[in-house]
């Protein structure tokens, strides 16, 4: 495990325990970074993200564009991206060690091409997330998500079937699914209540839509751990208020 991962658990339980961060970033760092694109091809984004506010996006033409803000010098961003003929990689985490709970905080505004193939994978400690995937080209997608509320958009036109992997900590996860691509969620259920809206249990922790059964139809398939909290789904076609 890298020293941020160590950073990420660290803080978890601290915060958890204590909840003692301040969102005060009247006197934050701030930084604009963006990738350029070398042609069309797959982007493979991993995030590693301790405290604060996560905003993610596909609404730039560039191939990645990200916005940073942070109070604490522990979660300065460090970000590296890595080119080759079969695609980029693009890897964003706090340079971590040691910091001051009172003052922790950090916000990150990121924004995807959504023309290439997205393999997107996140790991979350603390605060909101706001993971909007409705206009990206994503294909695999991997959470494993800390203590917070986390909103998730799938809900787009997707050319590609989807795999994902979410894992949930302690707080509210609200996931948005499209009403016309087949759809699959297993549910390995921990403490928390899950609300599903839009899908029937076929059996014991499987939920689908008739869709899934269809050949040719593009499907997205989720295995779901959840923790301790609330998680909602909906995959009706309508618009919701989340």
């Amino acid at each position: 495990m890298r020293k941020t991962g160590y950073v990420l658990i660290l803080l978890t339980i601290l915060i958890t325990l204590f909840g003692c961060y301040d969102t005060d970033m009247s006197e934050a760092e701030r930084k604009d970074v963006s990738f350029d694109m070398d042609g069309v091809k797959p982007l493979d984004v991993s995030i590693e993200f301790g405290i604060g506010k996560l905003d993610i996006d596909s609404e730039t033409e560039k191939l990645a564009e990200a916005s940073f803000a942070w109070n604490n010098e522990a979660l300065k961003p460090e970000y590296s991206l890595e080119k080759s003929d079969e695609g980029y990689f693009l890897d964003l985490q706090h340079v971590g060690g040691e910091t001051h709970m009172k003052k922790a905080y950090s916000e990150w505004e990121l924004s995807l091409n959504k023309e290439v193939a997205l393999d997107l994978s996140i790991e979350c400690g603390v605060g909101e997330s706001n993971i909007d995937l409705s206009e990206a080209n994503v294909y695999a997608l991997n959470l494993n998500l800390g203590v917070g509320e986390t909103y998730i958009d799938l809900s787009g036109s997707y050319k590609n079937d989807i795999y994902a992997e979410i894992n949930t900590g302690i707080g509210e996860v609200k996931i948005k699914l499209p009403g016309d691509m087949g759809i699959r969620v297993e549910v390995d259920r921990g403490l928390g209540d899950i609300d599903i809206d839009g899908l029937y249990e076929t059996e014991d922790g499987v939920y689908v839509n008739d869709l899934f059964k269809e050949e040719g139809v593009k499907k997205i398939d989720i295995d779901l751990s959840t923790g301790i909290g609330t998680v909602i789904i909906n995959s009706s076609p309508q618009e919701v208020s989340i």
